[in-house]
């Protein structure tokens, strides 16, 4: 039960970061676009 607990706390983690990076790297790519719009 406890290795279970640990499984999904690391796939909720794991998830979490994810999102992260991917909201990072669209907003980065948003924003380079945008710079290059007007330049």
């Amino acid at each position: 039960m406890l290795k279970l607990e640990n499984i999904t706390f690391y796939c909720i983690n794991f998830a979490t970061v994810n999102i992260k990076f991917v909201i990072y790297f669209y907003g980065l790519l948003f924003l380079a676009s945008h710079l290059g719009g007007l330049f």
